[in-house]
Formats: C-alpha cells, structure tokens, sequence
C-alpha cells in the first residue's frame, strides 16, 4: 500500500483524465484499487470468469462500498480457494461542494455525520453465512472524504442536492480484521445493550442490530441477561 500522494499520481499516470463525476468508476473505488497496488496488471484480473478489482500473489481484493449482497456468486465460487479481502471505507469527515452549471466548486457545509468501524454491520449481516470462512478478511479505510454535488430541481420544483463524485483526503487509518476475533478489540469491556452500543459508536438502529446479531453468531458476544426488553450482552472473554 501507498501514501496519498504516490496513488494519486498513479491515477493522474494510468488512468484517462475525465471531469468530476463523469468517471466509469467512482473515484474512491479507484483511489481504493490504486491504494492496494499501483501496478495495473494487478487491476482487473479474470479469475474463474469473474473480474476481480485487485488480485496481488493469489490474494483477492474486493472493494465493495456498499451492497455485499452482491458479492455472494464470487464468495460462492472463490472463497474456498484463494484468501479473499474485502475492502471497506467509512468516513471519518465529509466535506460537501456543491457544484453548478458552469463548473465551478463551491464549499458548502462539513457533513454532521461520522461513520466508525462497526458502520460496516448491516452490510456484514448480507454475508453473515460467508464470515467463518478461515479465508474471509476485511480491510477498513477510515478516509477523509470531499463529495460533490450538483443542484437539481424535482418534479415538485424543489432544490435537492444530488452526490456525483467522492474524493479521499486523506487515509486516516487502515484496519485489518483478519479473523472475527478481531471485532472484540473494538469492543468496550463492561456488559452494554444495544442502546449503550449505539451512544458508544454512534451508529444507527439498523446497524447496531445488526452487527450485534453478526457478533453472536461469530461468537464474539454473547448474552448474560435482559435488561427490562433489551437484552445484555457481553464479550466472550476466552475468545482469543
């Protein structure tokens, strides 16, 4: 992997330069693809008739932003035979430019939203059956993002803003969850609900039920106990 500055100039070198927005592929998954390897034989390689995004000495890498669903006919046919990462990114910042007719970029607002590592488990909870598998990892990048937009109008002539593009800052961190005994480092310590779990990482409803589910059924939690409605639930200590 490579700082910002090298990926970015393999971009520049390798790839055609297109306007903001106008790319065939988004442009943090191609900051994402250059980050693992700037060599481009590494990029788009056929294996078993499916294009996979990086593959480096018999290792799959996978950029996925959302949507792991979609990942199952590759799982399904290539898991079993080669170590297989996927690669995530969460936002720690969000900075919005909007842009308009004639092109030019104006900064507007900083998005309120921040994402942490445990954003990724409604997306986990898609390919719960696949995360036992000894040759399932996953690579986080918490990056600093810029997104652009553009102002449309709807159909009841309202101004919305409409997200065209996604541009990394900076990577702020790179984590490594090579088995699921990996999570429970992240973890607090004392027994929580999935209320606590929320106020702690600041995630949604759907992605704390859901990433608590995946985290039982990983054997990283488990639960002690009802608190009223909520269950408790409590690392596993022994889990190493």
């Amino acid at each position: 992997m490579s700082n910002i500055d090298d990926v970015n100039k393999s971009i520049e070198e390798n790839e055609k330069k297109e306007s903001i927005g106008t790319q065939k592929e988004k442009s943090i998954h191609q900051f994402i693809k250059y980050y693992l390897s700037q060599n481009i034989m590494d990029h788009e390689v056929n294996i078993n008739r499916y294009i996979i995004d990086v593959f480096i000495n018999d290792h799959i890498y996978e950029i996925q932003t959302r949507n792991f669903n979609l990942l199952r006919g590759k799982l399904n046919r290539l898991l079993d035979k080669y170590p297989f990462t996927i690669c995530y990114p969460i936002y720690r910042t969000k900075t919005i430019y909007r842009i308009d007719d004639e092109g030019v970029v104006e900064q507007i607002r900083k998005s309120p939203k921040k994402e942490c590592i445990f954003s990724i488990g409604d997306e986990l909870y898609k390919i719960k059956q696949y995360l036992i598998n000894k040759n399932l990892s996953f690579k986080i990048l918490i990056l600093d993002i810029d997104e652009y937009a553009k102002l449309r109008i709807t159909k009841r002539h309202q101004q919305r803003l409409t997200p065209i593009d996604k541009r990394v800052k900076d990577v702020v961190e790179v984590i490594d969850i090579l088995s699921p005994i990996d999570w429970k480092k992240y973890l607090i310590d004392v027994p929580f609900t999935k209320k606590d779990f929320i106020k702690e990482y600041k995630v949604t409803q759907k992605e704390a039920g859901c990433m608590l589910n995946v985290l039982v059924y990983l054997g990283v939690i488990e639960i002690v106990g009802k608190d009223r409605n909520a269950y408790i639930y409590k690392k596993i200590m022994w889990a190493n």
